[in-house]
């Protein structure tokens, strides 16, 4: 059995810029956008649509519970060199992931996930990059996804689970990336599923055809590889229509906040 932890639901603010984007991206329509990386198939090495793979700068004494990955860290990550998925399966034996993993329970699951346990740097980062191709002017976004843990190393990880930042310019300073608390999940046990379920209002308009800019970022604990693997799983997204106001730019902060669930259930 699989335990779930549900995570609040949050609306939010978000400060940022549009610009052309840089590398190939998903898209984003009025029905929605959703990956649960299924499509990977059992033996996919490729990455789906609009995702890449960063690394962060650093090793594994860079960042502490004290001194977590922050917005710096993530627009000074760099894209791996190589793009190319490990196949990961809970039944085998834990393997060190040089970039990430398409994971599964077994070797014949067809149930996947894009799985990360940094080693050799910094951290992970996994990117996702949207356009609007709702055909309207969009105020914000809803945005979920899973948290999977799908194995567990005898010593506890410095900052667990992965830490969530957003972009509208794609930039290369600080000010371009704001961490998301409500999409911010640290579950550790076995097994477990953490779901992150937020709502994001743009202070700036992203009209049809702009791009926005997601990245999860796992660090690389202090004490030896593997790290946790995490999975990340059943993304989803759809667009709120510019007729909900805006708040003013500059105002960051929870503008909601939903209690906590706690639910069960297997693995497909």
């Amino acid at each position: 059995m699989i335990k779930r932890i549900t995570g609040g639901f949050a609306l939010l603010t978000l400060s940022s810029l549009l610009t052309a984007p840089a590398f190939a991206q998903a898209s984003l329509t009025g029905s929605g956008y959703t990956q649960n990386f299924d499509g990977l198939g059992t033996g996919g090495t490729t990455l789906p649509t609009g995702f890449t793979i960063r690394n962060l700068q650093g090793n594994n004494g860079t960042f502490t519970a004290a001194n977590p990955p922050d917005s710096a860290a993530v627009a000074a990550s760099t894209q791996a060199a190589s793009q190319t998925l490990a196949i990961y399966n809970q039944t085998s034996a834990p393997t060190v992931l040089t970039v990430a993993g398409n994971g599964g329970a077994t070797a014949t699951s067809t149930d996947r996930s894009l799985v990360s346990s940094p080693t050799n740097v910094g951290g992970k980062v996994l990117a996702l990059q949207l356009i609007n191709n709702t055909a309207s002017t969009l105020s914000g976004i809803n945005f979920s996804y899973d948290l999977e843990v799908l194995t567990t190393p005898s010593a506890a990880e410095d900052v667990p689970g992965f830490r969530f930042f957003y972009s509208l310019s794609n930039g290369t300073t600080a000010s371009d990336w704001t961490p998301v608390p409500g999409l911010t999940l640290s579950n550790t046990a076995l097994n477990s599923v953490g779901t992150a379920n937020t709502s994001i209002l743009f202070p700036t308009l992203v009209s049809a055809g702009s791009s926005m800019f997601f990245r999860w970022v796992d660090d690389n604990s202090a004490f030896s590889s593997p790290d946790h693997m995490y999975g990340l799983d059943n993304i989803r997204v759809t667009g709120i229509s510019s007729g909900t106001a805006a708040p003013e730019p500059g105002t960051l902060g929870f503008l909601a906040i939903g209690l906590v669930a706690f639910a069960a259930r297997r693995r497909r």
